[in-house]
């Protein structure tokens, strides 16, 4: 008998990935140990047998037909019975990694951004990660962390990855993406492209563990380099990749916070910022909004900016003060009033977006959000009881804006996308926008 385990998670709005990544990431640090308690073991999961791969198919199937509002819709349920049923026909002819990735793929095929397996940070996965982190920024695709070993890399501009272009191999790693739309895309594939076995799978490189690139240095220099991949991952340096005398931007000095503010007099600002829709260690997000629209109120800044380029989510639940607060605010005017948004604003946090968009004046700034006005969101987690394998999908549709609103994302007013040549001298594009917009 199938022993199923799922989790159905109590908090609103949240996307779990946030807390269930440092977890996992954390385990992957202690390696073998953590997977054994977690009852993922290493040599269980490698000897699982096709029979098993096939009941665990069954059970995410049945699971998100049951539970997943998109497939309650006949087309959608349709497409994504013939793609269980292609897959489960593949599996005998499969190795372990091409199993893991045809789940993932099956996944990510519903185009839901809550809906997604752990590739980088479920330790049943067993991928390998190359030593370094990337981000797609609008002048190119740049290493902004690496390990040790490959520090020069830092800054340097990603040409070719394996035997493709970079921009081809990210174009062949879109069946593994799943994202909402194109902005969340460039968040997500960022960190596929650091996966050997996809790129072994989407014939980008010969083999998973071992990775040629060639990047452009910073100073033009050409670098060919041959990566090792790990499984657990590579611990990565504390060094990024600025300037060495290069300011720290506001949006990144409190990262470790959920909502944190500053009265910036020199630029008569006010700075919200607005990491994750949670409660702080030591005051609900009710007390810290009041208390930091109350201040703001008594400044003498002309301009309040919210900075949400970095939420991901959280309770939606909580955010009806910070609204009122907006609403009831002398800043609540056009060119008073300014968010900031970004391809990591997601779920909660574009609940949030929706709200201020239909019930304040304020201007966006920045990218688009990484999710629709309306939405999949109140994520469940299931592990597959032969592989171990985690999960997460949608189990509402969530519609803040008019059920006739089909954009795929909110669009900023003013457009800023980032740069590598803006982030590397510490400078917020996006801020010096919001300073040259005049005040109606």
């Amino acid at each position: 008998m199938i022993n199923l385990l799922s989790w159905h998670g109590q908090v609103r709005q949240t996307r779990t990935s946030r807390f269930l990544r440092q977890a996992a990431r954390r385990a992957l640090l202690l390696g073998g140990a953590v997977c054994a308690l977690l009852g993922f073991a290493t040599s269980a999961h490698s000897q699982q047998s096709l029979t098993e791969w096939r009941q665990d198919l069954r059970v995410l199937a049945d699971t998100l037909r049951a539970r997943h509002p998109q497939l309650q819709h006949p087309d959608f349920r349709s497409r994504f019975d013939r793609d269980v049923l292609t897959l489960n026909a593949r599996l005998a002819r499969m190795t372990r990694a091409e199993r893991v990735a045809g789940f993932a793929r099956l996944v990510a095929g519903l185009h839901d951004g809550h809906t997604q397996m752990g590739l980088t940070w479920d330790p049943a996965v067993h991928f390998h990660m190359l030593p370094l982190r990337v981000y797609l920024f609008a002048d190119g695709v740049h290493v902004v962390r690496s390990d040790s070993a490959n520090s020069d890399l830092l800054g340097a501009r990603i040409e070719t990855i394996g035997v493709y272009p970079v921009d081809a191999a990210i174009a062949r790693l879109r069946p593994w993406v799943h994202a909402d739309n194109e902005s969340a895309f460039r968040d997500i594939v960022a960190s596929r492209l650091m996966l050997g076995e996809l790129l072994k799978l989407a014939g980008i490189a010969a083999t998973s563990d071992s990775i040629n690139i060639r990047a452009r240095a910073q100073d033009g220099a050409l670098i060919e380099r041959v990566l090792r991949a790990s499984d657990p991952a590579a611990p990565l340096s504390s060094r990024r990749a600025v300037a060495q005398n290069a300011p720290t931007p506001l949006s990144l000095r409190n990262t470790d916070q959920p909502f944190s503010f500053a009265d910036v007099d020199s630029l008569h600002v006010f700075w919200i910022q607005f990491n994750a829709v949670q409660d702080g260690a030591s005051e609900s997000l009710a007390e810290l909004a009041r208390r930091a629209l109350a201040e703001a109120e008594r400044s003498d800044a002309t301009r309040l900016v919210i900075d949400v380029r970095r939420n991901n989510g959280g309770d939606n639940t909580l955010l009806r003060p910070l609204l009122v607060g907006l609403i009831r605010s002398r800043f609540n005017a056009p060119g008073h009033l300014y968010i900031i948004t970004g391809r990591l604003t997601f779920s909660a946090a574009v609940n949030f977006v929706t709200r201020a968009e239909a019930y304040t004046d304020a201007r966006f700034v920045g990218e688009p959000t990484g999710a629709p006005p309306n939405h999949f969101g109140e994520t469940a987690r299931l592990i597959l009881p032969h592989s171990g394998l985690t999960v997460l999908y949608s189990t509402l549709w969530w519609q803040d804006a008019d059920p006739r609103d089909t954009r795929p994302w909110i669009a900023p007013t003013i457009i800023v996308p980032p740069t590598f040549a803006d982030y590397r001298v510490g400078r917020d594009t996006a801020l010096d926008a919001i300073l040259r917009d005049p005040p109606e």
